[in-house]
């Protein structure tokens, strides 16, 4: 019996200290416009779209050095409606559908225990001088730059733009789910560790 009960609980435990990462969907055949989508790693996006709806696909367009899915056509799979895929890498992914151009999604995934980077930026602001300039009294009236773009009059009233910054990513999911299945399955280890010894 003891036996039987540490084996539960070691399976139990290095289910919970894997984890199955948060899951996502994306509803895939929905013509709408998609906002980029925040995940972390590990985490699960599932693409369902509706039975008899058409050919449709999903196919990593661009990403990680190295990473490439291609789900071929979802009207062949055996439900008809559902592709998920598990995003263990970091990295921005341009997902897109072969048979529609407008199904298109940006996936960021980043690593939630990993410390936040900060980019050098080459962007010239409002009131900033590079110093080969001669100042006559006014400032900078536009800039783009990548993500979006900012306008103003020169004197420090200005508009924002979309604010979406290319290449980085804050995750919507929180990672306290998974430490806190982790944290359990490590304890259930531990308990089976010292049960069975």
């Amino acid at each position: 019996m003891k036996v039987l009960i540490c084996i539960t609980l070691l399976l139990i435990g290095s289910c919970m200290v894997y984890g199955f990462g948060e899951k996502s969907t994306v509803q895939w055949d929905d013509p709408k416009e998609r906002e980029p989508l925040n995940i972390g790693i590990g985490d699960i996006v599932a693409f369902p779209v509706t039975p008899g709806s058409g050919e449709h696909s999903v196919k990593v367009m661009k990403g990680p050095k190295g990473v490439m899915f291609d789900s071929g056509d979802l009207s062949t799979y055996k439900d008809g409606t559902n592709f998920t895929y598990n995003f263990g890498t970091a990295g921005r992914y341009q997902l897109g559908c072969i048979y529609h151009r407008h199904q298109t999604i940006v996936i960021n995934v980043v690593d939630p225990e990993a410390p936040p980077t900060v980019e050098p930026s080459n962007e010239v602001f409002p009131g900033d001088t590079t110093g080969d300039e001669e100042d006559n009294g006014s400032n900078v009236g536009a800039i783009s730059g990548k993500g979006g773009e900012v306008s103003g009059d020169g004197n420090g009233n200005g508009l924002g733009g979309d604010g979406a910054t290319e290449g980085k990513a804050s995750s919507e999911h929180s990672s306290s789910n998974s430490k806190f299945n982790m944290n359990i399955g490590l304890l259930l280890l531990a308990l089976c560790a010292v049960f069975f010894f």
